[in-house]
């Protein structure tokens, strides 16, 4: 007789299996944005000139695409209806919270500009790469 098992992974599970630990170079890259603590609490410019909206280069920039190189930025996500994860009070996040937040952040940008730059101004985005960070050094392979 053949029994079939179903195993149900977590929503949590789930969304940290779509992180690429493989992406190195990337990784690197994130981790120099935390240490150098370039995204904590920093301001973003907007223009003033043909409409108003923040400018995304330098280490806001680099954010925002290492987040995507990683997968942290997911369809698995409901972000619309569920919102980007509180800091928790000593301002971090969990890495499955930091994958939901960064989600919520980069697709909340597509429909309302300044979105990043909060998240970047209020310390969010720090948060969210630290704690990936963390999880991928627990995982990443040692020499």
């Amino acid at each position: 007789m053949l029994v079939v098992m179903t195993i149900e992974r977590s929503e949590d599970d789930l969304l940290v299996a779509e992180l690429d630990a493989t992406q190195s170079a990337t990784w690197r890259e994130m981790r120099e944005l935390v240490a150098s603590g370039a995204v904590r609490d920093c301001a973003v410019p907007w223009t003033t000139t043909g409409g108003s909206y923040p400018i995304y280069d330098g280490p806001v920039g680099q954010a925002r695409n290492v987040l995507v190189m990683v997968g942290a930025v997911t369809p698995l996500y409901d972000w619309m209806n569920n919102g980007t994860p509180a800091l928790s009070a000593h301002g971090t996040l969990s890495p499955p919270d930091a994958i939901r937040a960064a989600t919520a952040v980069i697709r909340g940008e597509r429909f309302t500009d300044g979105v990043i730059a909060k998240a970047a101004e209020d310390g969010t985005m720090h948060a969210v790469l630290a704690a990936l960070l963390g999880w991928y050094d627990e995982r990443r392979p040692r020499p």
